[in-house]
């Protein structure tokens, strides 16, 4: 029961983390203040969300956005006030909520109603809920978030699988263990990454030196009666290892040419080059994580956007 959070704070949370690792939770919680629900709506600010944070468990206060205007019931009737409701609380269904204040309506447990209509369309939700003319329009707006669940609460659970076991964990323990993995995986794929440029370079070398032997190397093939005493004479006149005999086998005539030889001479080149810059990441932890910020960066970038949920005091109030 993790809430989600905007993007844009989480990794702005988690590079100040890999830059200060001493950094407190007071000062985490001013970069991520709270949750972000897609629905939009509104989160109270209070003791909830630092116990969520600090702790990894609370209960975090959300409501819809609801605010008050004067609507035309038809032609010719005077002017209504109206609560109109633009926003639900994360993960409750529109069509339910407004079927349960019909039955408490009905039920005369809230009072001074006298319409609810659904009046979304594509450019947003809409649900007015009219009001008789005699009643106070604010009044009633606190009624609806204390009986229904316009205002309502978000049991967070900062759960994850550490080593394996589920474990609770605070909002800075857990972005720790994020940062300790996204290190890992970053060594993997530069270890992968380095496998695979040696072996090029291994296949790349061996090419050179068949070609810088052409005459010999182009005798041993045709001299030899098999593919296999081929790569043996290849292997043992050239000073090559089996990987790079095959290479010279299987190399086409178009390798021949001044400019695939060119070519060749280049690639060893960016190869080498390559080689270095992944042996200095896995080596130096510092270039790692300024590599791991990077990344963070271009996501944030790419995948970022406005925070929806708008932050509010009065969670300890409530």
């Amino acid at each position: 029961s993790i809430p989600p959070h905007n993007l844009h704070e989480v990794i702005n949370g988690v590079i100040a983390l890999i830059k200060k690792p001493t950094l407190s939770d007071e000062d985490l919680i001013k970069i991520i203040p709270g949750p972000d629900f897609p629905t939009g709506g509104e989160v109270l600010l209070g003791s909830g969300i630092k116990e969520t944070y600090l702790k990894g468990k609370g209960s975090i206060p959300m409501r819809g956005l609801a605010h008050i205007e004067e609507v035309q019931p038809g032609k010719g009737k005077h002017k209504r006030s109206a609560i109109i409701i633009t926003e639900l609380p994360y993960q409750l269904s529109k069509a339910g909520w407004i079927e349960k204040l019909a039955e408490l309506v009905n039920d005369g447990k809230i009072n001074g109603v006298a319409d609810i209509r659904d009046e979304s369309d594509r450019d947003g939700m809409r649900i007015v809920v009219e009001l008789r003319r005699d009643n106070d329009p604010e009044k009633t707006l606190k009624e609806l978030q204390r009986k229904t669940s316009l205002q309502n609460n978000f049991g967070a659970t900062l759960l994850a699988l550490v080593d394996g076991q589920p474990k609770q964990l605070s909002l800075k323990h857990l972005l720790e263990k994020f940062i300790e993995y996204r290190e890992l995986t970053l060594i993997k794929r530069t270890r992968f990454l380095l496998k695979k440029t040696l072996d090029r370079l291994e296949i790349v070398d061996g090419l050179i030196k068949g070609l810088k032997n052409l005459r010999a190397t182009i005798q041993m093939i045709e001299t030899a009666k098999d593919a296999h005493e081929a790569k043996t004479k290849l292997i043992s006149k050239l000073n090559i290892t089996d990987t790079q005999a095959e290479a010279i086998l299987a190399m086409p005539l178009r390798r021949l040419t001044s400019l695939e030889q060119e070519s060749l001479h280049k690639e060893v080149k960016d190869l080498t080059l390559t080689k270095i810059e992944l042996e200095l990441l896995i080596q130096n932890r510092d270039k790692l994580l300024n590599t791991l910020i990077k990344e963070l960066k271009e996501i944030k970038k790419q995948f970022g956007n406005k925070r929806r949920t708008k932050l509010i005091e009065g969670g300890d109030q409530l």
